[in-house]
């Protein structure tokens, strides 16, 4: 969809405003992050009273050229309004409208009140407000209850967007039924620490038919459906780019040799160990940089990612892992050797009922190794080589990182844990074969590979 130069400069003069609400710790900037993309524009924080994020509001402008797009508030929280909405029904015996409130605030000496009449000001200026609610709270809670029935009387349509709702903890459908009854039925479903394309998606669905300037309704949606196309188009080329980088790794690794040359025969062992430990180094560097490539895709950093993960025997190990480890490796030798045993047994019809992969299986996984050494010249000369296990191992590192990446929401304040997961390739799927083909030709062209990475990290 095209957004013509015409309507970028209508847009900047009357851009959509969109206001943040909520308590703090609920996923008020998850959420914000999530709608904010480079794809967007430029995002940038603006303030009006200066950067102290605890005592303003904090508005994000996203801009393109110049062009202002849209901007969104992050509010300083609701700290009084359960006091303030509970004060003014004993005085008045009834809720006040939130112009009522916004005079009642003036002039309160506490900084929570100044607090919430400027986000009540706020508010009043949005063409919608977003309440962000934690899951995980007592449906039953009054103050929660009272906040969402005042804002629904606000006169600017609301969505109630429920956090963390894959948590185990989460009360999503008792929050559902109780927002309901109070007449609200904008709610999405929106875990803005564990999103997915779908729950995006369907935030943005929810946002678009709401927006309220009766003016510029129409070129308000019309830039929503071009937001949400660019959000699309973004996470396909990420998704794209990623098993491009790491069939490339694959390819690279696959190719790679250390070679030593003996000059002496008294210093074989010395510098055989020298060369073993140059081919951990190259691997490795190959394997650093694709992983900065693939976290830079979904627009995170090294910085993002913790330093320790679960090694494959639950033990502790660097944020690479130690590839090179047998109890690293002896999984992905295990699924190598299965796997190419199955090939086998596929030509025969299977009438040797499996026994010969779980044989190979067995023998995989007490004799993995990551390297291969292939003897020249009389014995004068080593080869490092990686093997199958190798191959495997890091591809399985690899699709671990993009399928924990792609859903990850941008703000989430957690790291990103990376653990690695043996069964995330199918031994019995087109990417082992394809895998294991990567040892035996040099010259092979590996596009199917891609294609079969591709189809992986989107399942």
């Amino acid at each position: 969809m095209a957004f013509n130069f015409q309507k970028q400069q209508e847009l900047s003069r009357y851009p959509i405003l969109i206001c943040i609400v909520g308590h703090t710790n609920h996923g008020k900037t998850s959420t914000i992050h999530t709608l904010l993309d480079k794809s967007l524009g430029k995002t940038e924080e603006v303030w009006v009273n200066g950067p102290d994020k605890t005592k303003n509001i904090i508005p994000f402008r996203v801009s393109k050229e110049g062009l202002d797009r849209a901007y969104v508030f992050d509010t300083p929280g609701f700290t009084n309004l359960d006091l303030r909405l509970a004060e003014y029904e004993t005085r008045f015996g009834r809720s006040p409208t939130i112009d009522e409130l916004i005079e009642s605030q003036k002039g309160m000496p506490q900084e929570a009140d100044e607090l919430l009449r400027r986000t009540l000001l706020q508010i009043q200026k949005s063409h919608l407000i977003i309440q962000v609610l934690d899951s995980r709270e007592d449906p039953c809670n009054q103050t929660y209850l009272d906040e969402i029935n005042f804002l629904k009387s606000c006169g600017v349509p609301l969505i109630v967007s429920m956090n963390f709702i894959h948590r185990t903890d989460t009360k999503r459908e008792e929050w559902q039924k109780t927002i309901r009854s109070l007449g609200v039925s904008n709610i999405i479903q929106f875990d803005a620490h564990t999103r997915t394309w779908e729950d995006e998606q369907d935030l943005f669905k929810c946002i678009r038919p709401l927006l309220c300037d009766t003016d510029h309704k129409r070129l308000h949606q019309e830039f929503m459906d071009f937001w949400t196309e660019l959000r699309e188009a973004a996470s396909d080329e990420a998704r794209t780019g990623t098993a491009e980088d790491i069939r490339q790794l694959l390819v690279n690794v696959a190719r790679h040799k250390t070679k030593v040359s003996f000059v002496k025969d008294g210093n074989r062992n010395e510098e055989q160990s020298e060369a073993q430990e140059r081919f951990k180094r190259e691997i490795m560097g190959m394997v650093n940089e694709t992983f900065s490539k693939v976290l830079s895709r979904f627009g995170f950093s090294f910085d993002d990612v913790k330093k320790h993960q679960a090694h494959v025997d639950g033990g502790e190990g660097v944020l690479t892992m130690n590839f090179f480890d047998h109890s690293a490796l002896k999984y992905s030798a295990a699924v190598a050797l299965a796997a190419a045993t199955v090939i086998i047994e596929a030509l025969f019809g299977f009438i040797t009922f499996g026994i010969p992969t779980i044989v190979a299986a067995g023998f995989g996984y007490f004799s993995a190794s990551a390297w291969q050494l292939e003897s020249e010249g009389g014995g004068t000369e080593v080869t490092f080589k990686p093997t199958n296990a190798m191959l495997m191992l890091i591809a399985s590192a690899m699709l671990s990182l993009a399928k924990e990446l792609k859903s990850r929401g941008r703000a989430d304040p957690h790291l990103i844990n990376v653990q690695l997961d043996q069964n995330v390739i199918d031994k019995k799927s087109e990417l082992v074969i394809e895998i294991l083909e990567l040892n035996k030709w040099k010259h092979r062209d590996s596009e199917h590979l891609k294609k079969c990475l591709l189809e992986e990290i989107n399942r």
